[in-house]
């Protein structure tokens, strides 16, 4: 989806907001580094540790995914307090409207756009209000304890179903 972050970028202005691309270029993306606008931070792959604090100062995390399992950098987005915009398909526990926005697809830039733009716009005593919300939520949602219970929750055991 490095097409349409790019593209989301020459919508909204490199000076809307302090962009971050972080991680590797797979080679048949490389080609929109070059395109990117001046003023883009571009930062390669990193540590867990190193990403947790760069999702921490981070307010939206836009993620425009043509097709995941559960992306795990979603939920440690989620886990950060960043609002989140991306797609159904990026298999990630944000709640639209709530977390951030979920789109169907990554075709309509434009409307991808407007929900990063949203995002940004509230004054920051609502934008921190969201991002603590987040925060709260992923961390009851996101937890061990509760994957496990409903993996387990999943099965009748009283039937004696596995």
């Amino acid at each position: 989806g490095i097409d349409v972050v790019a593209k989301v970028i020459d919508e909204l202005g490199p000076d809307l907001a302090e962009w971050r691309i972080i991680g590797d270029w797979s080679a048949d993306a490389r080609e929109w580094r070059d395109r990117l606008p001046t003023g883009v931070v571009l930062r390669g792959k990193m540590s867990r540790s190193d990403l947790a604090m760069n999702l921490a100062e981070t307010d939206v995390f836009l993620f425009p995914s043509r097709a995941e399992g559960s992306a795990r950098v979603a939920a440690e987005a989620l886990r950060a307090g960043c609002q989140i915009v991306s797609t159904r398909m990026a298999g990630t526990a944000a709640r639209h409207g709530v977390d951030g926005y979920l789109h169907p697809t990554v075709e309509d830039v434009p409307a991808i756009a407007g929900s990063v733009s949203s995002l940004l716009a509230p004054d920051a005593p609502s934008r921190t209000f969201q991002m603590v919300s987040t925060k709260k939520y992923a961390a009851e949602r996101l937890s061990p304890a509760r994957y496990l219970s409903d993996v387990l929750s999943a099965y009748d055991y009283s039937e004696g179903i596995v």
